[in-house]
């Protein structure tokens, strides 16, 4: 008996040895941190939820409320390039919607957009991907909850309209406002967040293809039909196959009787890791090999007019001007409809110590250890310090603008989940905060409000 309890205790202390030596330890060195079970299962349940997400995308299949499924299209708009048909009767007939959205239906009484009401505060967010990940991808009601603490908020009903789309860069914010407005739509904030693609995109997706940079995203491809290149949808099925794995390991972790674990953890994120740098491997060589296929020069219809594209200090100042002044309209229009209108720059990885990063933050935000990088980085990195200077140009012109590129300069939580442009959900919440600082603020930023004092 003594025999025995000698050997189950020597078993446990080489379990704990084993335990903190190799999975503690091991943990920190690898990823910067100690192993957190809680942390590694809310990033495990992220990685499923973007594969259900990315799978409906694919399938053009959305999720409405009640929990059924609803096919969803991409379509060609005559004013703003292309939005979404949801094919959903809870949906408004506008080309955008969120299930926030949905539960507006019963208040629009056969409108598109509810009516104004002085016990009511209708809010537009309008921009890309990053803009629809503030309003969607942030904790569930964390921007209501923020928005109820400006003053002139408090006490009133709350609705957020999401305007925007992966993708969307300007002027398809200014369009997509304009329209609504003409349809007879109320607005009583604006929240524009944008900046990377309108650099970005153009220098990747369009001009290589000899595409006016100010046209949509790879409009080209949506306006004239042909062949599609064999190559490219084998990446991308690659790309896919390897998103389905990596929540497979992420779902059969969750489920493994050891999952608490730090061994385990450390397992799984060395294999996550590998999965997710193949992944960003396989959506380089994508974009790569779209670029050394140009098409042929298209009819107008397709590409617009020729924009000069060899002097890269040139190029990249008419990206920023066109954002700077496509934002001044946007102000412009806002106070004609006594609207209040909050431009931001949103954050970027690729802007020069931004933030402080773990090796894990690296892997995913550049790709580090993979052996590729970005098709996204280098115009992103060159771009950036134009869209922040016309930023100071936007302020000198009386828009209420700021720039959000230096606010995680202090934070070292891992808060980028890719090497594009996207946060996490605890990322998007600080963006929340930081809009809503500066709105009761009056327009005032962190650094202003403290020279102020």
């Amino acid at each position: 008996m003594k025999k025995l309890l000698m050997a189950l205790l020597y078993i446990l202390f080489l379990a704990i040895l084993v335990e903190f030596g190799v999975g503690q330890l091991g943990y920190r060195f690898t990823q910067g941190e100690w192993h957190s079970y809680e942390q590694a299962k809310q990033q495990r349940n992220e990685i499923i939820a973007a594969n259900v997400a990315a799978e409906r995308e694919a399938a053009n299949i959305d999720i409405n409320k009640s929990g059924g499924t609803k096919r969803r299209t991409e379509i060609l708009h005559p004013y703003m390039g292309f939005v979404v048909d949801f094919h959903d009767e809870a949906c408004p007939d506008i080309g955008f919607c969120d299930d926030r959205m949905r539960s507006y239906q019963p208040l629009l009484n056969g409108r598109d957009f509810p009516e104004a009401a002085p016990d009511r505060a209708i809010v537009a967010i309008t921009g890309g991907s990053f803009a629809y990940g503030v309003a969607n991808n942030s904790t569930k009601g964390k921007i209501e909850q923020a928005l109820a603490t400006i003053p002139e908020l408090q006490g009133k009903q709350i609705l957020v309209y999401t305007l925007a789309l992966g993708g969307f860069k300007q002027p398809q914010q200014l369009f997509a406002l304009e329209y609504y407005l003409a349809m007879g739509a109320h607005f009583d904030m604006i929240i524009n967040i944008d900046g990377f693609n309108e650099m970005v995109l153009p220098q990747v997706e369009n001009l290589p293809f000899r595409t006016n940079p100010f046209f949509p995203r790879v409009w080209h491809t949506r306006v004239r039909s042909g062949v599609e290149n064999y190559q490219a949808k084998m990446i991308q099925g690659t790309k896919a196959f390897l998103g389905m794995e990596r929540a497979r390991l992420a779902e059969s972790t969750n489920r493994d009787i050891t999952r608490r674990s730090a061994v385990r953890g450390l397992i799984w994120k060395l294999q996550d890791t590998s999965l997710q740098k193949r992944i960003a491997g396989a959506e380089a060589e994508y974009l790569e090999t779209a670029r050394k296929n140009p098409a042929e020069k298209s009819r107008m219809i397709a590409a617009g007019t020729d924009f000069p594209r060899d002097d890269e200090n040139w190029v990249l100042t008419q990206l920023a001007g066109f954002w700077r002044q496509s934002s001044v309209m946007m102000n412009t229009v806002a106070k004609a409809h006594n609207i209040r209108y909050y431009h931001f720059l949103q954050p970027n990885q690729y802007v020069d110590n931004s933030k402080p990063m773990s090796r894990e933050e690296r892997a995913a935000a550049f790709l580090e250890g993979s052996g590729k990088t970005h098709p996204y980085a280098k115009p992103a990195r060159a771009g950036y310090p134009y869209l922040i200077a016309q930023g100071e140009a936007l302020k000198q012109s009386g828009v209420a603008f700021q720039d959000l590129t230096m606010m995680f300069k202090d934070n070292s939580e891992i808060l980028y989940r890719d090497a594009c442009c996207h946060l996490t959900s605890r990322g998007y919440d600080y963006v929340i905060d930081e809009i809503v600082d500066y709105v009761k603020a009056g327009g005032a930023t962190k650094q202003e409000r403290q020279t102020r004092q």
